[in-house]
């Protein structure tokens, strides 16, 4: 099969108006009929460039030029070239705004300078998209795979010795390369970009427990860093998220350094308007009581006894009946009392009229003339046993 080309990505550099004057002609009008109490209406902005920073590859530049980035917005360039002057950054910029640019231009320009880069994701599908994203670039010299729990061992082994841009979540840095560091020695020497994306989505305890391992990673690349190979040992950490409030203080206590904040957003915006609907209220809290159903009384014979449950009752009503005795008549002679265990219980009738049901077939009889409804049966004549005793 032919490969195929991928497609360039290409960003208008004016944010085009839209047409939707018929859109907030109707807004308009549903605020002056009271249903729409908030209308706002934020006008569009055009990107601003810059170029890229003489740190960054030429040849990185030039695989993102291929992919349609010939220049890069304010931010993205802001971010490459904080990262190569050795500074930790956070991209805290709205979405699609094109964050992952600005960290792989400084990622991909260590990489082809020999050292390592690890990328943490939250989940495997963007970690998966990332790793598409580099392999689109096509550079050579830059030997990226996924280690994760679908990797095999084969492809463990590869990675070990090969990969120099590795993409991983903070679970497998827990339990596969911090545990066994020895076998990724020669990564953490050369280990330079620490990029952790989405960062916003580390909060709470599991936060905590990530920046615990973010800690302990930097001992281990300190630990195996080459000495005499400039002032900085430890790599460098670049973040990035869009929906996060105070950037610097969420990316200082996750990785406990410094961090500078790139907020200032470069790309273009379209015109946006925001509208905030409250419908009317069609039925109130007293209507919709009103409608529903009366509930059925309790006070009718055999009204508690359904049919999903009567059997039930029934046995219900047969250990309790057996916890103490009777006295019943037998025959014109006097009353004897029979325990409770030589005679069968009785249901109550059910109302006159009631459909035959498993619980009155099993608890009574049938009339003699089949009119459908049902009597009680009488008492059962004492057993031998009762007899012999003459109980």
């Amino acid at each position: 099969m032919a490969h195929l080309k991928p497609m360039p990505i290409i960003a208008p550099l004016r944010a085009e108006p839209r047409q939707d004057s018929a859109a907030l002609t109707v807004l308009k009008d549903a605020q002056r009929a009271g249903e729409l109490v908030h209308l706002e209406h934020v006008p569009g902005r055009d990107g601003q460039t810059a170029s890229w920073p003489p740190s960054v590859r030429p040849e990185v530049a030039a695989a993102l030029a291929a992919r349609g980035i010939n220049v890069p917005w304010t931010h993205q360039a802001q971010a490459a070239g904080l990262a190569r002057a050795g500074s930790h950054v956070i991209i805290a910029t709205r979405a699609a705004s094109g964050k992952s640019a600005g960290y792989l231009a400084a990622a991909l320009s260590a990489v082809l300078d020999g050292g390592t880069v690890l990328y943490l994701a939250p989940t495997k599908a963007l970690a998966a998209d990332q790793l598409k994203s580099v392999g689109d670039l096509g550079l050579r010299g830059v030997r990226a795979t996924c280690y994760d729990g679908d990797s095999t061992v084969a492809e463990r082994a590869w990675a070990q010795s090969h990969a120099n841009y590795l993409l991983t979540n903070p679970d497998m840095v827990h339990s596969g390369l911090l545990p066994n560091h020895r076998r990724w020695r020669g990564f953490f020497q050369r280990l330079r970009v620490v990029i952790i994306d989405e960062c916003h989505g580390y909060r709470g305890v599991f936060g905590s427990h990530v920046a615990q391992i973010l800690r302990r990673l930097r001992r281990i690349a300190a630990h195996y860093a080459v000495p005499g190979e400039g002032p900085r040992r430890e790599p460098v950490f670049i973040l990035a998220s869009a929906t996060i409030g105070d950037p610097e203080e969420c990316a200082r206590k996750l990785t406990g350094l410094d961090v500078t904040a790139v907020t200032e957003d470069g790309s273009p915006r379209p015109p946006v308007t925001f509208a905030l609907w409250e419908p009317p209220l069609l039925h109130t809290y007293a209507e919709v009581r009103a409608r529903r159903p009366a509930p059925r009384s309790t006070s009718a014979p055999g009204s508690r006894c359904r049919p999903a449950i009567r059997s039930r009752c029934c046995r219900s009503s047969w250990r309790r009946w057996r916890s103490s005795s009777s006295s019943i008549p037998s025959g014109s002679g006097p009353t004897r009392s029979w325990t409770s265990a030589a005679i069968r219980p009785a249901s109550p009738p059910p109302p006159p009229g009631a459909p035959a049901s498993r619980c009155a077939r099993r608890c009574s009889t049938p009339s003699p003339g089949g009119s459908g409804t049902w009597q009680t049966p009488g008492p059962r004549p004492p057993s031998s046993i009762g007899r012999a005793l003459d109980l």
